[in-house]
């Protein structure tokens, strides 16, 4: 009982870290979690998409980038309880991010054969606080990130999949479901799912053979729910956001190989030696491997400052010391404190080696998005690193218990006062945090002009006026399906019009005095004077709101 009482308070402190202030930091909605919340509330109110697509299954096209839908999903009730604002789009990933701090905990029970003479309860605690702590999951938890919300869910495939081994088979359908659910959330898991179970299966394999038909009946259960995702990634817009962002479309390896041939005679030693695979296989070892940087995992953190709070490792520097204490203590054939079996290690190893491999695919590396079901595996190796050294140091197990709290509190502490005091200052431009006092004023005023022109330089605008301005989806619609939206080359959506808004900057000759126009704040070109210039939250001008004399 002492235990589950530990647990609630760890878990009620990681939900404090994730959901305090959750709409006020990070200071603004990106424009994905614009997209994700103004989706949901179209579905709320019409049941239909911005593109007026009924209830999508397989995507949301949204922008052109294809999105998974169970997350816009998860909003809609959040925007009918909380309204269409900031908390309400963050909630199920702050939601996810708590979750996971009680499954890793009973994760941890789970992958612990041996561990009674180890304080399993404080091992178990230790994954909860861990999590509960992350700088990692906290910051993805405070975003309205699809990954966060298919951590959880890859999470409880786990724990149902090792239930269904080592409880009974029974649970193997809830750990399908879970899996299935994490590919219908985050594109990287419609390649992890398939690969995890298919692999941790055959780690398993005697469990497999004797629970034959449990296993014959979860994967025709797999395959029956992801039938409705099949058509679109078979489809040229599938295939197309697949194109855009994986190393295997880019030419230049293949640009590479022809010029080395040439010169090495094109004879069929050159073409076996350089050949594309070759190239293709080193770039995305490179790429998998950047996941395994320590500088990226404890010094600096992933290079975009929507993903992770710059000079902030994924994890903890102090964490580090335990995180090579568990690893050793994992592959040592000497188990002196007995803390895990073979089977185990190897499904620890597994998940933490295969949860990078989408991540390894894509162009950008590192990539906490798409390596993020990697937790949480680190904090269990770090657990199980710091039972080893408690089960060696005897007499003074108090005194390195104390020093062991103040480090951890030290660090976190340090990253508390990093995103709260500093973070939403100086990366307020990556938040775009100028569109909603820009939407609040033109609402304000856009019955006294008969058309208002909104410079598309930040992002896409058209979709903070639907969100901020509180646009009719139904409206919305129709107007863009009568030729407000248009594609480009590379298969995005451009929205040019909707209502009595324009979203682009005209001829300023062809403007009327009848007209608005916001332009970047710039001094305001000859003929129109200045009526507001709208500022970010650190009081930086982004618009001019302008009209012609």
């Amino acid at each position: 009982m002492n235990k589950i009482k530990w647990l609630l308070a760890i878990t009620i402190l990681g939900g404090i870290l994730r959901f305090w202030g959750l709409g006020e930091n990070p200071p603004g909605l990106y424009w994905d979690e614009v997209s994700l919340g103004w989706n949901a509330y179209s579905v709320l109110k019409t049941g239909m998409d911005e593109h007026g697509r009924f209830l999508p299954i397989d995507t949301f096209f949204a922008f052109g980038d294809y999105k998974p839908p169970l997350y816009i999903y998860a909003v809609v009730p959040s925007i009918w309880l909380f309204g269409l604002n900031e908390f309400a789009v963050r909630l199920p990933s702050a939601l996810a991010g708590t979750l996971l701090i009680v499954v890793a905990y009973f994760l941890a029970d789970l992958l612990r054969p041996g561990l009674a003479a180890a304080r399993p309860g404080l091992y178990r605690l230790l994954v909860a606080f861990l999590v509960a702590i992350s700088p990692w999951s906290i910051t993805l938890s405070r975003v309205g990130f699809e990954s966060n919300l298919a951590v959880l869910f890859n999470a409880l495939g786990f724990l149902f999949f090792l239930y269904a081994v080592y409880r009974s088979a029974k649970w193997l359908p809830f750990s399908v479901l879970s899996f299935v659910l994490a590919a219908y959330t985050f594109n990287a898991n419609r390649v992890l799912s398939p690969l995890f179970l298919v692999v941790f299966s055959l780690v398993y394999y005697k469990k497999v053979v004797k629970e034959w038909k449990w296993w014959m009946a979860g994967g025709i259960l797999a395959v029956v729910l992801a039938l409705p995702m099949a058509p679109h990634l078979r489809s040229s817009e599938g295939k197309l956001r697949w194109n855009e962002v994986n190393i295997f479309s880019d030419l230049q390896p293949i640009l590479t190989v022809n010029d080395r041939r040439e010169r090495a005679g094109n004879n069929w030693p050159a073409r076996v030696w350089h050949h594309r695979y070759w190239e293709y296989g080193k770039t995305f070892l490179r790429h998998y491997l950047d996941h395994f940087d320590l500088n990226y995992l404890f010094i600096d953190g992933d290079p975009n400052p929507r993903i992770s709070v710059p000079e902030i490792g994924q994890l903890y520097l102090i964490e580090l010391p335990f995180l090579a204490m568990g690893i050793i203590s994992l592959i040592s054939q000497i188990r002196p404190i007995g803390l895990i079996g073979t089977r185990e290690k190897l499904v620890i190893f597994l998940w933490l080696l295969m949860a990078a491999v989408p991540a390894g695919m894509a162009r950008e590396t590192p990539h906490a998005l798409r390596s993020a079901s990697t937790l949480p595996v680190p904090q269990i190796i770090v657990a199980i690193g710091i039972i080893s050294l408690i089960s060696r140091i005897g007499r003074i197990r108090r005194i390195a218990f104390f020093v062991f709290c103040f480090l951890f509190f030290a660090f976190v502490g340090y990253f508390q006062l990093t995103y709260w005091r500093y973070y939403p200052k100086e990366w307020a431009g990556e938040w775009l945090t100028a569109y909603k006092p820009l939407v609040y004023y033109i609402k304000q005023v856009e019955e006294d002009f008969k058309l208002i022109y909104v410079t598309p330089d930040l992002g896409r605008p058209y979709i903070y006026f639907l969100f901020y301005g509180d646009y009719s989806p139904e409206n919305y619609i129709k107007e863009a399906k009568a030729g407000g939206r248009t594609g480009d080359a590379f298969g995005f959506f451009n929205v040019g019009a909707f209502g009595k808004y324009r979203f682009y900057v005209p001829d300023l000759n062809t403007v009327s005095g009848d007209d608005l126009v916001v332009t970047r704040a710039d001094s305001p070109p000859p003929g129109f004077s200045l009526i507001k210039t709208i500022v970010d939250v650190n009081g930086h001008p982004e618009f001019n709101v302008i009209r012609k004399q």
